[in-house]
């Protein structure tokens, strides 16, 4: 037997359930921003370092290089 006044649903009241998202994010996604900054830059760092020792490309071919990469990337979801 069901009491009265319960219902099936949720028994918490829609003004208690929880706003997810909003300006509370905002801190998390700023930070992942900075840290995909600082990892693109190690990258770039790190393929010169490879074009250019490892590969003996002059130094203004593989800036040249880096350049297209990152524009490509940039442009391809």
């Amino acid at each position: 037997m069901e009491e009265q006044g319960s219902s099936s649903k949720s028994a918490t009241p829609k003004r208690w359930r929880q706003h997810k998202g909003g300006l509370i994010t905002m801190p998390f996604i700023f930070a992942n921003e900075a840290c995909e900054k600082l990892a693109v830059v190690g990258f770039q760092a790190n393929m010169i370092s490879y074009l250019t020792l490892q590969l003996h490309m002059p130094l203004t071919k593989a800036a040249n290089t880096l350049t297209n990469f990152g524009g490509t990337a940039s442009l391809t979801p």
